[in-house]
């Protein structure tokens, strides 16, 4: 087996970046049409009205690594499993989840969720509810124009089948998703 330097890992690494990024049809751009082609993601509550958000898909992470409270999750519509939905994880299974007022909080404590653009904060409240096992809660973070866990329930973990990881459209949002 050979061995090779740092330096020329690097120096094959940013040749094969460079390869790719002159490609008008890269490993990159076949590997994101391929998700989104098969995975189309009804993003109510997280983009603004009128613009598609599409993001790359973390589809195996999720299976190594557990869902966390702050991730934004892709998951069947428990009223139409034919859809999909991308909404932000609120509470886990066996937490305690109540709004008042638009506020959320999670086993007592007020959440500060600084990803709610302000035009979209609404004022709906939600009575306090125990997140069932193997369940999460989930909000879009466009509150006032979202269809999530306030509508539908919580969603059972064997509906998520992904994590946005990586937005690409529009333009002007592209990144890793936060």
């Amino acid at each position: 087996m050979e061995t090779r330097s740092p330096e020329d890992v690097a120096a094959e690494e940013a040749s094969l970046a460079a390869l790719m990024a002159s490609q008008s049809d890269s490993l990159a751009d076949v590997m994101v049409r391929r998700i989104m082609e098969t995975v189309p993601a009804y993003t109510t509550g997280l983009v603004e009205p009128g613009a598609l958000r599409r993001s790359c898909l973390d589809m195996i992470h999720h299976i190594l690594e557990p869902i966390s409270r702050g991730d934004i999750v892709v998951f069947r519509y428990p009223r139409d499993p034919s859809k999909s939905y991308i909404k932000r994880v609120i509470g886990a299974e066996g937490d305690r989840i109540r709004i008042d007022g638009g506020q959320v909080y999670v086993n007592g404590e007020a959440l500060d969720e600084d990803y709610v653009p302000p035009a979209y904060a609404d004022s709906r409240s939600y009575p306090e509810a125990v997140v069932p096992p193997h369940c999460y809660f989930v909000l879009g973070d466009h509150r006032s124009m979202s269809n999530d866990s306030r509508d539908f329930g919580p969603v059972n973990q064997s509906y998520i089948y992904g994590k946005a990881v990586f937005g690409y459209w529009p333009m002007d949002k592209l990144g890793r998703v936060r």
